[in-house]
Protein backbone atom coordinates (compact mmCIF):
# COMPACT_ATOMS: atom_id res chain seq x y z
CA UNK A 1 0.00 0.00 0.00
CA UNK A 2 1.03 3.73 -0.38
CA UNK A 3 -0.07 6.69 1.64
CA UNK A 4 -0.59 10.18 1.68
CA UNK A 5 0.93 12.38 3.28
CA UNK A 6 3.62 9.73 3.11
CA UNK A 7 6.07 11.30 5.76
CA UNK A 8 2.96 10.37 8.95
CA UNK A 9 2.93 6.46 7.77
CA UNK A 10 5.61 3.68 8.78
CA UNK A 11 6.23 0.77 7.06
CA UNK A 12 4.36 -0.38 3.89
CA UNK A 13 4.78 -3.92 4.31
CA UNK A 14 2.70 -4.00 7.33
CA UNK A 15 -0.90 -5.23 7.37
CA UNK A 16 -2.22 -2.46 10.12
CA UNK A 17 -1.51 0.93 9.09
CA UNK A 18 -1.02 3.81 12.26
CA UNK A 19 0.12 6.98 11.49
CA UNK A 20 0.52 10.35 13.80
CA UNK A 21 -1.64 13.09 12.45
CA UNK A 22 0.28 17.05 13.45
CA UNK A 23 -2.89 18.56 11.81
CA UNK A 24 -5.96 18.66 9.98
CA UNK A 25 -6.44 17.06 6.43
CA UNK A 26 -7.39 14.46 3.98
CA UNK A 27 -5.18 10.99 4.77
CA UNK A 28 -5.56 8.66 1.60
CA UNK A 29 -4.55 5.06 1.29
CA UNK A 30 -4.62 3.20 -1.76
CA UNK A 31 -3.82 -0.73 -1.73
CA UNK A 32 -2.74 -3.21 -4.95
CA UNK A 33 -2.34 -6.91 -4.91
CA UNK A 34 -0.57 -8.97 -7.01
CA UNK A 35 -2.34 -8.90 -10.19
CA UNK A 36 -1.71 -4.71 -10.22
CA UNK A 37 -5.08 -4.57 -8.88
CA UNK A 38 -5.39 -0.96 -6.91
CA UNK A 39 -8.37 0.48 -5.12
CA UNK A 40 -8.23 3.84 -2.89
CA UNK A 41 -10.09 5.52 0.06
CA UNK A 42 -9.65 8.46 1.41
CA UNK A 43 -10.76 10.30 5.03
CA UNK A 44 -10.49 13.73 6.15
CA UNK A 45 -8.78 13.94 9.81
CA UNK A 46 -9.67 16.97 12.15
CA UNK A 47 -7.06 17.05 14.36
CA UNK A 48 -8.43 19.65 16.90
CA UNK A 49 -5.55 22.38 18.19
CA UNK A 50 -3.33 21.61 20.93
CA UNK A 51 -4.53 23.55 24.39
CA UNK A 52 -1.49 22.57 26.74
CA UNK A 53 0.67 25.51 28.06
CA UNK A 54 3.92 25.37 29.30
CA UNK A 55 5.09 27.23 32.06
CA UNK A 56 9.08 27.69 33.43
CA UNK A 57 10.45 25.91 36.29
CA UNK A 58 12.58 28.72 37.19
CA UNK A 59 12.93 32.45 36.52
CA UNK A 60 15.70 34.86 37.28
CA UNK A 61 14.06 38.63 37.40
CA UNK A 62 17.21 40.55 37.25
CA UNK A 63 16.55 42.62 34.68
CA UNK A 64 18.95 41.56 32.02
CA UNK A 65 16.48 40.79 29.47
CA UNK A 66 16.11 36.73 29.56
CA UNK A 67 13.77 35.19 31.93
CA UNK A 68 12.65 38.60 33.73
CA UNK A 69 9.23 37.55 34.29
CA UNK A 70 7.11 34.77 34.98
CA UNK A 71 4.23 33.79 32.34
CA UNK A 72 3.30 31.06 30.55
CA UNK A 73 6.22 30.09 27.35
CA UNK A 74 3.57 28.98 24.82
CA UNK A 75 0.28 31.10 24.42
CA UNK A 76 -0.44 30.36 20.87
CA UNK A 77 -4.21 31.37 21.20
CA UNK A 78 -4.81 30.79 25.01
CA UNK A 79 -5.95 33.39 26.94
CA UNK A 80 -4.76 33.58 30.71
CA UNK A 81 -7.50 34.23 32.62
CA UNK A 82 -5.88 33.78 36.06
CA UNK A 83 -2.65 33.83 37.26
CA UNK A 84 -1.69 33.32 41.02
CA UNK A 85 1.11 32.72 42.86
CA UNK A 86 2.16 31.81 46.43
CA UNK A 87 5.27 31.16 48.71
CA UNK A 88 5.61 28.37 49.91
CA UNK A 89 4.20 29.49 53.45
CA UNK A 90 0.60 29.86 51.28
CA UNK A 91 1.09 33.43 51.25
CA UNK A 92 -0.56 35.19 47.72
CA UNK A 93 2.40 37.00 46.21
CA UNK A 94 0.67 37.55 42.69
CA UNK A 95 -2.72 37.35 41.58
CA UNK A 96 -4.23 38.82 38.82
CA UNK A 97 -7.24 38.15 36.16
CA UNK A 98 -7.50 38.84 32.43
CA UNK A 99 -3.58 39.62 32.11
CA UNK A 100 -1.15 38.18 29.61
CA UNK A 101 1.53 40.25 31.44
CA UNK A 102 3.27 37.86 34.08
CA UNK A 103 5.00 38.20 37.42
CA UNK A 104 7.99 40.27 37.56
CA UNK A 105 9.11 38.83 41.12
CA UNK A 106 8.32 41.70 43.33
CA UNK A 107 6.16 41.57 46.14
CA UNK A 108 4.67 44.71 47.37
CA UNK A 109 6.62 47.00 45.34
CA UNK A 110 9.82 44.65 46.78
CA UNK A 111 11.58 42.37 45.25
CA UNK A 112 10.68 38.78 46.44
CA UNK A 113 13.34 36.45 47.59
CA UNK A 114 14.72 33.62 45.96
CA UNK A 115 12.58 30.58 47.04
CA UNK A 116 10.35 27.83 45.37
CA UNK A 117 6.59 29.13 44.57
CA UNK A 118 3.59 27.39 44.04
CA UNK A 119 1.52 28.85 40.93
CA UNK A 120 -1.63 28.12 39.57
CA UNK A 121 -3.39 29.25 36.26
CA UNK A 122 -6.32 29.31 34.79
CA UNK A 123 -6.48 29.99 30.60
CA UNK A 124 -8.97 29.64 27.81
CA UNK A 125 -8.41 27.75 24.51
CA UNK A 126 -9.14 29.16 21.13
CA UNK A 127 -12.24 26.79 21.17
CA UNK A 128 -13.52 28.52 24.47
CA UNK A 129 -12.43 25.72 26.75
CA UNK A 130 -11.17 26.78 30.10
CA UNK A 131 -8.65 24.64 31.54
CA UNK A 132 -6.03 24.98 34.81
CA UNK A 133 -2.30 24.38 35.85
CA UNK A 134 -0.84 23.89 38.69
CA UNK A 135 2.99 23.22 39.57
CA UNK A 136 5.86 25.02 41.51
CA UNK A 137 8.88 26.80 40.36
CA UNK A 138 12.11 28.90 41.30
CA UNK A 139 13.04 32.44 41.63
CA UNK A 140 16.35 33.20 40.88
CA UNK A 141 18.25 36.17 42.34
Amino acid sequence: YSSSPPQYFGNSHNATVTGIAERSGNIVLTVSNEWNCFSQDSIYLDVPACCEIIMPTAFSPNKDGHNDIFRPVNKNGIQVAVLMIANRRGQIVYDVKDTNTGWDGNYKDKPAGQDTYNYYVKYLCEDGTSKEKKGTFVLLR
